[in-house]
């Protein structure tokens, strides 16, 4: 008997996700959707980088298994899409740093910045660090196309305008008119989760839009540089050498965005609170901030990953929402949920059930939230 798994969502996460239920053998048929053209949404815009960091257990837990991972996709291609990098924790006079949000050994450092050392603050303390790593997410994303070409079907260009379930199966509807029945649905939609049809999942999980902003520093950089993370202030200066140039992304303010407006460009006040947090660093260096990218991601109230069915029955199942970028997260969620559908939340993932379309919850204002 044929089974079929639909994965709505092509990025990072539906690919993964694709990936590890092909290894799994569970399903005799994996179809993809994608409402654009391959990695054009939120993973189109993300930096790639893998900081050894988290402020909680399971989130360095999976920082680590997502190394791991992405090493053995890597295979020795050690130069193209993924490759190591030296890091460097940065931190004012006054920000106390927690060693033990690390998932590797800190050791004090000498200000040794590469093309950046003479623009820091003498007033900046160091740290060096190891596992520290940077992927071209849209190149690792067209590589997992290619080697799932032969597993999966991959339809690109189909919104998703109703999902709902039924007794036998769930069942999933398309712009263009297209009716697709799956024993179990993925939704890896990012950003998109607020759009309908997916709006009332959103508003039971507490699920909120965030602005992320990457701006570019005009600065040569050369492969020796280092990563540069500033945990008080949730930011990193990653050396882009290949474009010479530093990509500087910071904790912006903007909630609630929609992901249809948001990457309009950059703002005026995009730039002004990007160039103040980098001064408190690097004084006179933020005018070198001229431009960017300016996109948009799904973040859960704690900022903890999300792999939660949406009730304990449920063959719907959301994965995403992670502070961190955490491929690995899709690997682990397709180990718990096609062996027999079991719970989620024995993995130690899951935020809660979300009880789709029954019940309400009161979103959360900004200022209860955590940083993120």
């Amino acid at each position: 008997m044929t089974r079929r798994l639909l994965i709505i969502g092509g990025g990072i996460q539906g690919m993964m996700s694709a990936s590890a239920a092909a290894k799994v053998g569970t399903f005799s048929e994996i179809m993809v959707t994608e409402q654009g053209f391959g990695c054009m949404g939120a993973s189109h815009y993300s930096g790639g980088v893998q900081i050894p960091y988290g402020r909680q257990d399971r989130t360095r837990s999976l920082t680590r298994k997502s190394a791991m991972a992405l090493a053995t996709i890597a295979g020795s291609d050690v130069n193209g899409w993924y490759r190591s990098v030296t890091m460097r924790v940065a931190a004012g006079p006054e920000e106390a740093i927690d060693p033990a949000q690390f998932t590797e050994p800190l050791e004090a450092a000498e200000p040794d910045m590469g093309s950046l050392a003479p623009s820091f603050s003498d007033s900046i303390r160091f740290w060096s660090i190891g596992g520290a790593h940077v992927a071209d997410v849209p190149a690792l994303v067209v590589q997992l196309q290619r080697d799932l070409a032969a597993k999966i079907r991959m339809k690109q260009g189909l919104r998703c305008v109703s999902l709902r379930e039924r007794d036998d199966a769930a069942e999933a509807e398309f712009a263009t008119g297209e009716i697709i029945k799956a024993d179990a649905v993925i939704l890896a939609v990012g950003p998109w989760i607020v759009q309908p049809p997916f709006r009332e999942l959103s508003e039971t999980f507490s699920i909120r839009i965030k602005k992320v902003v990457a701006l570019h520093l005009e600065r040569t950089s050369t492969l020796n540089d280092p990563l540069i993370f500033m945990p008080g202030v949730d930011a990193f200066l990653l050396p882009q050498p290949r474009v010479n140039r530093w990509l500087f992304s910071y904790a912006s303010a903007d909630w609630d965005v929609r992901p249809e407006t948001v990457a309009c460009g950059l703002s005026r006040s995009d730039l002004e609170a990007g160039r103040a947090v980098l001064e408190r660093f690097c004084p006179g260096l933020g005018w070198d901030l001229t431009s960017g990218r300016v996109f948009c991601d799904a973040y859960s109230p704690t900022g903890a990953p999300v792999v939660a069915r949406l009730t304990a029955q449920s063959r719907i199942i959301l994965v995403g929402c992670q502070r961190v970028w955490l491929p690995f997260l899709s690997a682990t969620c397709m180990g718990g949920c096609f062996d027999g559908f079991h719970r989620l939340n024995s993995l130690g993932l899951s935020c809660g059930n979300l009880g789709f379309l029954k019940r309400r919850c009161t979103v959360p204002s900004v200022s209860t939230w955590p940083h993120l």
